[in-house]
């Protein structure tokens, strides 16, 4: 997502920093997994249980992991920079801080197994199963939850929540709804006036029509029916958007909208879910409020009381954490870790790459970044090395894109360009353009209000000032920004150089390589329009056969290589920024695909 964090539309992944301070910390939750403690306290006894089934390609494991030492009734208070949610429903707000709290009062059919993104585990589901042709997809769903105002949760709510996406097709339809599933006969009315709970015969008639997109074949058995194969279909569905929402709630207030309209009264206040924790208060500028869902069919979290405090100063959120009145911080900004660093008893995370990706798209419509060699000079012009290490401190590396390292679809064997002064002086010369003469100044696009941004553009101005060109930087607000990026057909004030950052609504590559690399994508913002990738992307993206997938993309990657639209600059690690925490805290639940924190994996010891 190109946003103000992680999403398509004007909501897409910008980079915004995020600071979270945690002061009081949580223990087990059903889908989070023991980490190793880097404490020098030696923790409670800890132990843990784990079940797994398997129906055809789906399985679910259950991992619960307790500390026998850790108190109950805990109170977590988060300091947060990035700013409160824009709203609560998933059916329309898909901002990082909605995300957050989203993911922690909803839950969806699967998730991510522990770290991984390529494998699941069921949460409302228990077991699932695909035919051999990939366009049905069925799952059992658990017989033992309940909404957090206690009514049951069956099949027939996602199946409401599911058309509900559909038919609102708001800012997350391209993630589930009308990017999956297809309206057939279903309206409205029907969404509106159904009872879920207990459905006459003729609503389950509606229901339970095998020709639909999605059907409920019995209370606790939803089906699938893709009129395509979908390969990220699992990733979709444990994305946000896929969190499972009361029916009869939405109906009581506002009901189902239509097309592109939001449902003013859920968004601002959510709806009952199934997941830990609900929302209790929520005063616009200040705070948010969440206590412990009394029908929680999970592991009873030890934080009973999160407060989400919205505060605007970074350095104040890192002395609390220094001084020992917070616990936890999410995140550290790259430009501040020297405040941080070396702190006695802080720990700043390292578990690994995220699929956060930072890089530059160059217009390939404009003069005289049409011209390849142009393109493919300032590639070997930008010292990404340089970057990483004085700006991001070494928490990242470089990559080739436009798929990260480590996602499926990603091929080592093909390296990032590499700095060489050299070589992009001879392209230059080679183009006709000796010592960058006769290369008008070329003007460079980013948001203003993020000192890492600031920092990187700087750098890259002097890098390519060394081979002749001249960059001019320009600096606009976030929401002047969005205006000029996500907007089709290009504004005419559309930039040579578009700075560019985005973090994945779903970790699967069709994420990154059709939405940078196919004409038909507004974030398709280096406007190449070449005939290879607009068919190897629309390919890949209907492709049910994970080989051809995989030849598919690294054709893409090799060819945006040797076009050189794109200036790959880096992959971080962690994430945009780098969650920092005291010693005694543990079981800090790490996902590339999960927003803040997963409160309910988290607890203290020793407690003070």
């Amino acid at each position: 997502m190109l946003t103000n964090k992680r999403r398509k539309g004007v909501n897409r992944t910008l980079a915004v920093v995020l600071v979270v301070v945690v002061v009081i910390v949580i223990a087990a939750s059903v889908y989070a997994v023991s980490r190793p403690s880097k404490t020098s306290t030696t923790p409670p006894t800890s132990t843990t249980s784990s079940s797994t089934t398997s129906t055809g390609s789906g399985s679910s494991t259950t991992t619960t992991s307790t500390s026998a030492g850790a108190p109950y009734n805990e109170t977590l208070v988060v300091a947060e920079t990035l700013g409160e949610p824009s709203g609560l429903d998933v059916a329309w707000s898909t901002d990082a801080p909605a995300y957050e709290i989203e993911q922690n009062i909803y839950q969806g059919l699967v998730w991510y197994q522990g770290n991984s993104t390529n494998s699941y585990v069921g949460v409302l589901a228990t077991n699932w199963s695909v035919t051999p042709d990939g366009l049905t997809y069925t799952f059992s769903l658990r017989h033992d939850v309940r909404f957090s105002n206690g009514a049951p949760f069956n099949a027939y709510d996602v199946w409401f929540n599911y058309y509900r996406l559909t038919l609102n097709n708001g800012p997350p339809g391209y993630i589930l709804g009308p990017a999956t599933f297809t309206p057939g006969n279903i309206t409205l009315q029907d969404l509106n006036t159904f009872n879920f709970t207990d459905p006459t015969p003729a609503q389950l008639a509606v229901m339970e029509n095998p020709n639909q997109s999605i059907q409920v074949v019995n209370e606790y058995t939803i089906a699938f029916h893709l009129a395509h194969p979908i390969p990220s279909f699992m990733a979709r569905l444990a994305a946000p958007p896929g969190g499972i929402e009361y029916p009869q709630f939405i109906q009581e207030h506002g009901g189902v909208q239509a097309n592109g309209t939001e449902n003013t009264y859920v968004d601002a206040n959510g709806a009952p879910g199934t997941g830990p924790y609900v929302v209790s208060s929520w005063i616009h500028g200040q705070s948010i409020t969440l206590t412990l869902n009394p029908y929680y069919w999970g592991p009873r979290p030890h934080v009973s009381k999160v407060v989400i405090e919205y505060v605007t100063n970074t350095l104040d959120a890192i002395n609390d954490l220094k001084s020992g009145s917070a616990q936890m911080l999410y995140t550290v900004p790259f430009n501040l870790l020297p405040d941080i660093n070396s702190t006695p008893g802080v720990i700043l995370e390292s578990h690994g790459l995220s699929y956060d990706i930072a890089w530059l798209s160059l217009n390939t419509q404009a003069y005289p970044l049409n011209i390849t060699d142009v393109r493919l000079a300032i590639n070997y012009a930008v010292n990404r090395t340089q970057i990483i290490d004085k700006v991001l401190y070494g928490y990242g590396v470089p990559f080739q894109g436009p798929i990260p390292i480590g996602m499926f679809g990603h091929n080592n064997s093909i390296m990032p360009i590499g700095y060489n002064l050299s070589k992009a002086k001879q392209l230059l010369a080679e183009a006709g353009f000796p010592g960058g003469k006769g290369i008008p100044p070329l003007t460079l696009l980013y948001y203003t209000g993020d000192p890492v941004v600031l920092a990187t553009v700087q750098i890259i101005q002097s890098d390519l000032a060394q081979i002749g060109i001249t960059v001019t930087l320009e600096g606009v607000t976030q929401a002047t920004y969005f205006n000029i990026a996500a907007t089709v057909p290009r504004v005419s004030n559309y930039p040579d150089i578009l700075w560019s950052v985005w973090f994945p609504d779903f970790a699967y590559p069709d994420d990154y390589a059709y939405s940078f690399e196919n004409i038909n994508s507004v974030f398709d913002n280096s406007n190449v329009n070449n005939t290879l990738l607009n068919l190897w992307t629309t390919e890949a993206l209907n492709s049910a056969n994970l080989t051809q997938q995989a030849i598919l993309y690294s054709k893409i990657t090799e060819l945006d290589k040797q076009l050189g639209d794109n200036v790959w600059l880096w992959q971080s690690v962690v994430g945009y920024g780098v969650p920092a925490y005291a010693s005694n805290v543990h079981n800090v639940y790490w996902n590339p695909i999960l927003y803040g924190y997963n409160y309910s994996a988290i607890y203290i010891y020793p407690y003070s």
